[in-house]
C-alpha cells in the first residue's frame, strides 16, 4: 500500500448493478474529484459486444488504484450497517490515518441528499442536472403519495440494499411489513426498526418485522401473515411470488430470469424515481386486475335460468311472522316449541382465534358444539325419531359445528330429505356470511325462512386480531386482508 498523500478520495460501495456503477462514475467525473472506486463492475458485468469473446472481461478496479487508497485524503463508504471489524473505511483510518464518512446507499431523498453533500464536502462540484433530478423526484413523490398508503412491501436481499429500500419506502408513506436478509449484520435490525417507528403515526395498527439469517421459507411465512402486496428484491423470490400471487419488483442482485438485470437503476434521484414508480404501479396493477372480478363473482353472478335452481316445495309457506310464532328463538324462553340442531356441517372457512370445538363438553350446550358429526341420512333418522317423541318439535337448524355454507352440500341434502317427510317444519341456518352471496338463491329455494349471520366486528383492524385466517375461493388470506374480505 502506497501511503504517500495523493489527494484522491476513496469511494467504497456494496455490490451495485453495472448501470448504477456507471451513474456513480459519471457523477464523480463531473464533480471534478479524483477518486478510487472499489468495486467497479461497470464493464465486467455489462461490457460492449466484441466479435471475439473474452472469458475474462476487462474492467474493474486496477490494483494500482487500490494501492493508492492508503494515501487518500478521505474515504466515503456507502455502507453503514456492519461493525468496525468489517468496514474498509475503519481499516484505512486505523492503519493509514485516512478520515472517512460513512452512510447508507444514496437511494431515496434522504440517502441521495446525504451522498451529494459528502461529495461537496470532499471538494467536488455538482452539475445542475442533479438539482433538476431532485425536483423530478419530489414531483414523483407528490404524484404517488396518495397511492403509497396501499403499499405493504416485503423487502429482502443484502443488508445495505434492504435498508436503503426501506428508507425510500417509509419516506414515501409505504410500509415495509417485512425487511429480511440472509446475513447477520450489527446494526441492521436497530436501524430498520427506527424507520418503522417513524412511520407508525400514519400507518396506525400496522406492523413490520425484521428478519436476519432468513431463508425464503421464513420470508414467505411472514409475508403471508402480514398481508404484503408487493415483493422487492432479487429474482430468487420468483417462485415465492408465483405461490403467493404477488408482483415481484426485481431491484437487486441476482436478476437472472429477466433480461436487462444489469441495467436496473436504484441509485440517486433518477434511480429512486424508477424504483418508486415500479413499486407503486405494481400494487395499483394488482388492485385494478383483481377487485372487479372478485366483486362481480361475489355479488353480480350471471342470471341463471329457473331450471338451474332446485324446485321449490309444492306447499306455499305462510309468512315469516307466522313461523316466528312457532320458533323458540322468537317466542321467549321456556316457550311451547322445540328446536333441533343437526351437526352436519363439519368444515369452516375461517379460523377464529377464540374457537375451540371441544366434543362432548359438559359445560357447553350451544349449537356450535357437538359430540359427533352426522351424515344427512343420519340427520333425517334423528329428526324422525325425535319428532315422534317430541310433539312440539317445530324447527330444524344447522349451525355447524363448522360453517353451514362451507359444507353446503351436506346441509342442502339434509334439508331436502327432511322436507320430503315433513312439509310444515321450519328451517333455520347460521353462517359467518362469507359464502352467502353464492348460496342465497339456493337457501331460499330450500325453504329456509330464518337465517343468522354471525358478526364479530365491522372493523378490519379488529378483525385481524380475531381471525387467524380466512379461506376464500381456494386462497387463504391473513390479517386485515382476510378480515376485510369477510
Amino acid at each position: 500500500m502506497d501511503c504517500r498523500p495523493n489527494g484522491r478520495v476513496n469511494i467504497i460501495t456494496p455490490l451495485l448493478s453495472p448501470a448504477d456503477t456507471r451513474a456513480l462514475k459519471e457523477l464523480l467525473d463531473q464533480s471534478g474529484l479524483v477518486y478510487n472506486l472499489l468495486p467497479d463492475l461497470a464493464e465486467n458485468l455489462d461490457g460492449a459486444y466484441r466479435p471475439v469473446y473474452n472469458r475474462l472481461p476487462a474492467g474493474g478496479t486496477p490494483l494500482a488504484d487500490i494501492r493508492l487508497m492508503g494515501g487518500a485524503r478521505l474515504t466515503i463508504e456507502m455502507s453503514s450497517l456492519g461493525g468496525e471489524e468489517l468496514s474498509p473505511a475503519f481499516c484505512l483510518r486505523e492503519r493509514y490515518g485516512v478520515p472517512f464518512l460513512r452512510f447508507s446507499l444514496p437511494v431515496g431523498l434522504r440517502g441521495t441528499d446525504t451522498f451529494l453533500e459528502a461529495v461537496k464536502q470532499a471538494g467536488g462540484s455538482l452539475p445542475a442536472k442533479f438539482l433538476r433530478d431532485r425536483g423530478r423526484y419530489l414531483d414523483a413523490m407528490v404524484d404517488s403519495h396518495k397511492y403509497n398508503s396501499l403499499v405493504k412491501a416485503a423487502v429482502f436481499g443484502e443488508p445495505d440494499f434492504v435498508y436503503a429500500a426501506v428508507r425510500m419506502l417509509t419516506e414515501n408513506g409505504a410500509l415495509p411489513v417485512v425487511a429480511a436478509t440472509g446475513s447477520k449484520c450489527a446494526l441492521f435490525r436497530e436501524n430498520i426498526l427506527a424507520e418503522l417507528e417513524k412511520i407508525k403515526d400514519f400507518r396506525l395498527g400496522e406492523e413490520g418485522v425484521v428478519l436476519e439469517e432468513a431463508d425464503f421459507t421464513h420470508i414467505e411465512m411472514e409475508t403471508r401473515r402480514l398481508g404484503a402486496n408487493v415483493l422487492i428484491g432479487s429474482s430468487d423470490a420468483r417462485r415465492m411470488a408465483e405461490k403467493l400471487q404477488l408482483p415481484l419488483v426485481r431491484a437487486s442482485f441476482p436478476i437472472h430470469d429477466h433480461v436487462g438485470g444489469q441495467r436496473v437503476r436504484t441509485l440517486f434521484y433518477d434511480g429512486s424515481l424508477a424504483l418508486l414508480d415500479c413499486v407503486t404501479n405494481a400494487v395499483l396493477s394488482g388492485i385494478e386486475r383483481g377487485f372487479r372480478g372478485e366483486l362481480f363473482a361475489a355479488y353480480f353472478q350471471p342470471e341463471k335460468t329457473p331450471a338451474a335452481y332446485p324446485s321449490r316445495p309444492e306447499r306455499k309457506f305462510t309468512g315469516t311472522e307466522d313461523r316466528n310464532a312457532t320458533h323458540p328463538c322468537f317466542n321467549g324462553r321456556g316457550g311451547k316449541y322445540a328446536r333441533l340442531h343437526l351437526p352436519v356441517a363439519e368444515n369452516c372457512n375461517i379460523h377464529c382465534n377464540y374457537c375451540l370445538r371441544k366434543n362432548s363438553c359438559l359445560n357447553e350446550s350451544r349449537p356450535g358444539v357437538t359430540a359427533e358429526i352426522i351424515t344427512p341420512t343420519e340427520a333425517l333418522a334423528k329428526y324422525l325419531f325425535l319428532k315422534d317423541k317430541i310433539a312440539n318439535l317445530s324447527v330444524v337448524g344447522v349451525a355447524g359445528p363448522g360453517d353451514a355454507l362451507c359444507d353446503f352440500a351436506a346441509v342442502k341434502e339434509t334439508f331436502t330429505l327432511i322436507r320430503e317427510k315433513d312439509k310444515d317444519v321450519t328451517f333455520c341456518l347460521s353462517t359467518n356470511g362469507l359464502l352467502l352471496p353464492f348460496y342465497a338463491e339456493e337457501i331460499a329455494a330450500l325453504g329456509v325462512s330464518h337465517l343468522t349471520v354471525t358478526i364479530n366486528t365491522v372493523s378490519p383492524v379488529i378483525g385481524a386480531k380475531i381471525y387467524a385466517h380466512v379461506d376464500y375461493r381456494g386462497k387463504r388470506y391473513y390479517g386485515e386482508t382476510g378480515a376485510a374480505l369477510l
